[in-house]
């Protein structure tokens, strides 16, 4: 049915219709995404298939209208490895879970991400939108941790409603220092920024911060500080970054 036919039909109040109208826009939009292309060669992989929205295209709808492609961009970072931020009496401590201790032939993936001197990062999802936002900070020679957030937030925030770029499937956690005193800044794929404390992201993220909630404590220091990241991790390969507060020894 077009919209036209629709609105021209006897259907009774304004609200009925808008969502009559809705539901019509989302069914044009995923079949258009659903059509084939027009150029190209045919790929050698099977089709995927149709019946589930699991395997639907990045640029349909979901039935609540939201787009799967921003949908999508949040989930992968949840299955990431861990990641943990906290703040301590004398700086900050950056972790993340690895693979393995050992590297293959020298080949080694960075966990943590330094902007600068006293400015890093930690993030679960996409490896190359780590990358990317790294080098968008790094090339711009960010050195303070208010200008890497508010660009942390564009970045991703400009991602997530173009209509030309794809969202980048990224969580950030991003610790470093504002006059002296410590901060730490949650980011999420759109670019919404939660201050706090203490925080955990990735695989096992609610299970890391319910011992954070119980555990962490203002007046922490660095050592106990790697006790507590050491009873978080457990058994599993760890890379742990502490961010000394400007001016200490």
């Amino acid at each position: 049915m077009s919209l036209r036919s629709i609105w021209r039909a006897g259907v009774e109040g304004r609200q009925e219709k808008l969502e009559i109208t809705r539901r019509a826009f989302i069914q044009q939009v995923n079949s258009m995404a659903r059509a084939k292309p027009r150029i190209g060669t045919p790929s050698k992989y099977p089709p995927l298939p149709e019946s589930s929205l699991e395997f639907a295209k990045p640029g349909m709808f979901t039935p609540e209208g939201r787009l799967l492609q921003v949908e999508w961009a949040r989930k992968c970072p949840s299955g990431g490895n861990l990641a943990v931020a906290m703040k301590t009496s004398d700086g900050l401590l950056l972790a993340k879970g690895k693979a393995s201790v050992k590297t293959e032939l020298g080949r080694g993936i960075p966990s943590v991400w330094h902007v600068a001197q006293s400015l890093a990062f930690v993030a679960t999802g996409n490896l190359g939108d780590m990358f990317y936002v790294h080098d968008m900070l790094t090339s711009e020679d960010t050195q303070t941790f208010r200008d890497a957030a508010r660009r942390i937030r564009g970045i991703l925030h400009e991602h997530a409603v173009s209509a030309v770029k794809r969202p980048l499937a990224l969580f950030v956690l991003l610790g470093g220092f504002d006059d002296g005193v410590q901060k730490i800044a949650d980011i999420d794929v759109l670019g919404s920024q939660a201050q706090c404390d203490a925080w955990a992201i990735g695989y096992g993220d609610m299970k890391a911060r319910d011992l954070l909630a119980r555990c962490w404590k203002p007046g922490l220091n660095r050592k106990s500080g790697l006790r507590l990241i050491k009873k978080i991790y457990g058994s599993l390969a760890t890379e742990t970054c502490f961010l000394p507060r400007p001016g200490s020894k």
